[in-house]
């Protein structure tokens, strides 16, 4: 980008570069099981391709519901944040910066915790993978047909 100056284009180019490497980890098993160890993840790489391929193909009939439990799970959890954070704001109005009546570190201790603590990140960042959907790939006829809704009657 020719209207960034240095500092802007290294940090560009060092957020492409965590871009890159969180791509990478999504498909190799022991940089993935490494972000597990590290506390980056919290649900497995099994789990992380399978809600990422109910996100991608939301639109097939079968994987609809799911969808919309992961858009809920997300949402819960982006209100929960909501909840710290304002409770965070009440108590930095009600006793500024002093110890919280529980004993905690107050405001401060309530504002990392609101911004830390989410449950469901993983599911969340998934938008990080999503691709348009003229370049999604054409799922295989036999599994578009186990993805859709249809009787067989007989053997």
């Amino acid at each position: 980008n020719t209207s960034l100056d240095d500092d802007g284009r290294n940090a560009s180019l060092k957020n492409y570069d965590s871009i890159k490497n969180t791509y990478e980890a999504l498909f190799d098993e022991n940089k993935y099981q490494q972000l597990l160890s590290d506390g980056h993840r919290r649900i497995s790489q099994k789990a992380t391709l399978g809600a990422l391929f109910i996100k991608l193909y939301r639109n097939e009939p079968v994987l609809q519901l799911p969808h919309r439990l992961l858009t809920q799970l997300v949402d819960i959890d982006q209100l929960l944040t909501s909840w710290r954070y304002r409770h965070s704001l009440l108590v930095f109005r009600m006793i500024g910066v002093k110890i919280g009546t529980g004993g905690s570190a107050g405001h401060g201790y309530l504002k990392k915790t609101a911004e830390k603590h989410s449950i469901f990140r993983d599911i969340a960042n998934l938008s990080t993978y999503i691709i348009p959907r003229s370049s999604l790939p054409k799922l295989p006829k036999e599994l578009k047909k186990e993805l859709g809704f249809y009787y067989k009657y007989g053997k």
